[in-house]
C-alpha cells in the first residue's frame, strides 16, 4: 500500500524488457535482441557521439571518497568525489600495466586517485601523475583522460567532447524544481542513434489541474545504445499516487516510441510531408554539436574517426 499511494515511482527497464518482439519462442529475451541487433541495418547515420554535457548518475549515487566505475561512450570511466566533495573522472586504465582503477582504487591525499596495482597515484583535477610510491622520480609525460564534471539538479554530468576540447557551456537549472515535490524516474537502455533527442531537456508541463516538471536525459553508452532517463516532479499537493498514474501514462507512450527506435534505420533524406517540417529543422540544429573527427560506425559496425 505504502509504494502504491506514497512512495516515488522508481522504474528501471533492462535492454531486452521492451521495445522488441521476440518472433522466435526457441531464443531467450536476450538472445533475440541480439539477433536483431546483428541483423538491423545501420543507414548513412550521423557521428554517434555529439559534443556535449550528458548525465552521468544522479548526485546521491556517489559519497565523498567513493569510487565508481561507469561505461560511457565506449570508455570505462573512473568516477569519484575527492575528499573535498566535488565529483572527478577519469579514464579508468592505469597507464603502467593497464588496472581499473574504478575496481578497488581508492581517492587520496583530498584529491588524487590511486591504482591498487602498484598505488600510482594521478590528479583528479587534471588526470596527470603525481606519485609512484616506490620510484624515486615521477615521469612527468605520463597522465589518463580526464573528463570535466558538474552537478545541476541533483544530477551529475559529465563533458564529452571528440577533440578533448573544454566545455563550451554551461547545463542551466529547471528554475521550477524546487517548488516542485518529486514524482519518480524511469531509466530505459535502448538501441538507437542519440538523435531522438538532446542530451538534457526540460520539459514544463502545465495543466488545469497540475503543474510538472520532465527532466529527460540521454546518455552515450557505446555506439547505438543509450540510456534513457526521466525525472518527474509535480506540484506539492497532488497526492503522490495521482501523479505517479500521470506519469505512468506518459511511460506508456515512451515504451510505445522505443519499440519504433530500436528497429528502425536511419534515412539521411527521409521523405517528409510540410508538416513535419520541425523534424528537418531538428536535425539541422543537431548538427552544431558534431565535429570534424567526432566519431562514426561504418557498414561494418566499426568506431572509426575521420
Amino acid at each position: 500500500v505504502y509504494r502504491v499511494f506514497f512512495a516515488p515511482l522508481d522504474l528501471r527497464r533492462k535492454l531486452e524488457d521492451v521495445g522488441y518482439i521476440h518472433h522466435d519462442s526457441s531464443l531467450t529475451k536476450e538472445e533475440s535482441v541480439w539477433d536483431t541487433q546483428r541483423r538491423k541495418k545501420i543507414g548513412n547515420a550521423p557521428p554517434v557521439f555529439p559534443n556535449g554535457w550528458f548525465k552521468v548518475a544522479n548526485s546521491n549515487w556517489i559519497k565523498k571518497g567513493q569510487v565508481k566505475s561507469i561505461y560511457l561512450f565506449g570508455e570505462h570511466i573512473a568516477l569519484f568525489r575527492n575528499k573535498r566533495g566535488l565529483l572527478r573522472a577519469l579514464n579508468a586504465y592505469c597507464p603502467h600495466l593497464g588496472a581499473n582503477m574504478a575496481a578497488g582504487g581508492k581517492v587520496v591525499n583530498s584529491d588524487c586517485l590511486e591504482c591498487p596495482f602498484h598505488g600510482w597515484k594521478f590528479s583528479g583535477e587534471t588526470g596527470k601523475l603525481v606519485d609512484v610510491p616506490y620510484a624515486q622520480k615521477v615521469p612527468t609525460f605520463v597522465s589518463v583522460k580526464k573528463w570535466s564534471c558538474c552537478e545541476v539538479d541533483d544530477m551529475a554530468y559529465m563533458w564529452y567532447h571528440c577533440d578533448g576540447g573544454e566545455p563550451k557551456w554551461k547545463i542551466p537549472s529547471a528554475e521550477t524544481i524546487h517548488s516542485l515535490k518529486y514524482v519518480g524516474k524511469t531509466e530505459h537502455i535502448i538501441n538507437c542513434h542519440i538523435q531522438i533527442g538532446p542530451g538534457a531537456v526540460h520539459i514544463h508541463v502545465r495543466t488545469p489541474f497540475f503543474r510538472g516538471l520532465m527532466l529527460q536525459n540521454v546518455t552515450p553508452i557505446e555506439p547505438f545504445m543509450q540510456k534513457l532517463t526521466h525525472t518527474f516532479y509535480c506540484s506539492t499537493w497532488v497526492p503522490v499516487c495521482i501523479a505517479k498514474a500521470f506519469y505512468l501514462l506518459e511511460t506508456t507512450q515512451i515504451e510505445r516510441d522505443i519499440l519504433m527506435w530500436n528497429n528502425k534505420t536511419y534515412f539521411r533524406k527521409p521523405i517528409l510531408v510540410k508538416e513535419e517540417s520541425a523534424l528537418a529543422k531538428h536535425r539541422r540544429w543537431y548538427q552544431q554539436f558534431y565535429s570534424e573527427n567526432s566519431p562514426k560506425v561504418n557498414q561494418r559496425g566499426e568506431l572509426v574517426t575521420p
